[in-house]
């Protein structure tokens, strides 16, 4: 009689284990698909937040890992008023000098 109790027990528990494993996985599946469909990273997020409210070439500032960045807000690719550093004094990019 104990035997054939702990067998049915047992039966029954790994019935039910198979059925919770079978629909999480599908589950699981789906919401890291979609995760990476609209996954924005925190530094660009928070470079859209500070161009909230805001007009394009208008002057703001964000704050990102402790350290304040002072810009303007320009559109990016998706049409969006996006935090934009300015550019560099004179306008053209700084030029490595070789080593002697």
């Amino acid at each position: 009689m104990k035997n054939i109790v702990i067998k049915t027990l047992s039966a029954s528990l790994v019935c039910l284990l198979s059925i919770g494993v079978a629909n999480a996985a599908p589950q699981k599946a789906k919401t890291a698909k979609s995760s990476k469909a609209t996954k924005v990273s925190s530094e660009e997020r928070l470079q859209l937040n500070a161009c909230n409210k805001k007009k394009q070439g208008e002057w703001t500032k964000y704050s990102y890992q402790g350290v304040t960045f002072n810009g303007t807000c320009e559109l990016n690719e998706n049409g969006k008023l996006q935090f934009q550093p300015p550019a560099p004094a004179g306008g053209q990019p700084v030029a490595e000098q070789p080593a002697s």
